[in-house]
């Protein structure tokens, strides 16, 4: 997120949002690595109960090669075995997920310190 926000958001206000979603990480979630070479270069989870997406990072040194992608397919099959019939996704400005078929049904802001 340092990285790969940098054109949506003010430094302050990244370091905000990283530090806020440490303390949420690991709360009543399914966390799936994407490793290579013993390195993780991206995680994705999904909450236990709702048909919710917690998180979706790529490392930027790996971004553009279908990580991201499996990633998020392996969440969705997650959400169809629990027979969500949607998913919610709170993401940045720089996650594009319209470009999944996912559909933006509003846009809101976040208070930072």
């Amino acid at each position: 997120m340092r990285i790969l926000s940098v054109q949506d958001y003010q430094r302050l206000q990244i370091e905000s949002l990283v530090r806020e979603q440490a303390l949420l990480r690991f709360k009543k979630e399914v966390v799936f690595l994407a490793i290579y070479n013993e390195n993780i270069v991206g995680f994705s989870s999904i909450h236990i109960y709702q048909p919710v997406i917690n998180s979706l990072f790529v490392s930027p040194k790996f971004t553009w090669q279908g990580i991201g992608t499996r990633l998020l397919k392996t969440l969705e099959k997650i959400a169809i075995y629990k027979k969500h019939k949607f998913i919610y996704v709170t993401s940045s400005l720089t996650a594009k997920m319209s470009n999944r078929g996912y559909e933006i049904i509003r846009e809101s802001g976040f208070y930072s310190e």
